[in-house]
């Protein structure tokens, strides 16, 4: 089943693997998770003055946009990554994907339903982590439980088509802590975390639908209208080693 993300999904399985596995391993460390390098088109700390960008003071209003644009950037992505490490295979099953594509559907369908796409996904998965803690100081400064509870909130639906498009990423606690479980099974995990985070005096986020987008909007407007930070880091940093080729 390695092949089906290029040939259905129109994604590269290398690209995926090194990109998502990092997000998973040292979730919301600055510098090293590709998921808070979104910037200049959005930001999620106040940047240094020399990295700050007019377009800050209102993203709490345009957010919408760039978010939009997820499955078209995780296309070009797959395919220079596949370009770029000669992966043969990757890129015939990524050219028959969009010769598939470019046959069966017009340009008015597939437009639309990229960008829809992409809105509907990066809502789903970025509410669950860019408004929580981040970690400025560097990977490992708390053991992996600890840290995925504290840069990761749950949400619940308040009606069965959203539960139904969120796919299972609602519960992204669950998601993150045990990646390979079905996800059928996270609402009775859910409970065995909540009772393992109080025994253990650790926070389970857990906020309604509209309640956790509306955290993310305000810290957008939080973050907008705050100074630029002389010590504001950078988005990527590249003194940390990258993953070798797969």
């Amino acid at each position: 089943m390695r092949g089906f993300g290029e040939l259905c999904g129109g994604m590269s399985t290398t690209w995926w693997s090194d990109k998502h596995n990092l997000h998973h391993a040292l979730t919301n460390v600055v510098g090293i998770d590709e998921d808070l390098m979104v910037d200049p088109a959005l930001f999620l700390w106040q940047p240094s003055p020399e990295n700050d960008n007019w377009l800050r003071k209102i993203q709490h209003w345009y957010w919408a946009l760039p978010y939009s644009m997820l499955f078209a950037i995780w296309r070009i992505d797959s395919v220079k990554v596949a370009m770029n490490r000669k992966l043969n295979g990757e890129m015939f099953r990524l050219a028959a994907h969009y010769a598939i594509w470019a046959t069966i559907f017009p340009v008015k369908v597939l437009l639309p339903a990229v960008f829809l796409s992409g809105l509907l996904t990066a809502t789903i998965v970025t509410v669950s982590h860019i408004s929580e803690d981040l970690f400025f100081d560097g990977p490992h400064k708390v053991d992996y439980v600890e840290a995925q509870l504290r840069s990761t909130r749950d949400f619940k639906c308040s009606n069965p088509i959203f539960e139904y498009l969120s796919g299972g990423m609602n519960y992204q606690i669950e998601h993150h802590l045990f990646p390979i479980m079905p996800r059928y099974k996270y609402p009775a995990l859910q409970k065995v975390l909540m009772k393992f985070a109080e025994e253990h005096n650790i926070q389970y986020r857990l906020d309604g639908d509209w309640q956790v987008l509306r955290r993310t909007i305000n810290n957008l407007q939080s973050i907008a209208k705050a100074d630029p930070n002389p010590n504001g880091p950078p988005s990527r940093d590249d003194s940390y080693p990258t993953l070798p080729a797969i």
